[in-house]
């Protein structure tokens, strides 16, 4: 998270939510460590509050 934070790489998120698997894409605003929460820039310019206790995976994605 915070090399893809550091050096803005994009990533692709996985989070457990309600029973299921969700997958989000963007770039790591910031990290908010007193509430556990990450903030993810989406491509429509939205952001996305993600809690730490969600995730199941974070993978970059590669550009080429």
């Amino acid at each position: 998270m915070c090399l893809a934070m550091e050096f803005t790489y994009q990533v692709k998120i996985q989070v457990w939510n309600a029973g299921f698997i969700k997958e989000y894409k963007g770039f790591i605003h910031r990290l908010d460590e007193i509430n556990n929460r990450i903030f993810l820039e989406q491509s429509d310019h939205g952001f996305k509050k993600i809690d730490f206790s969600e995730v199941i995976a974070i993978e970059l994605i590669e550009t080429k």
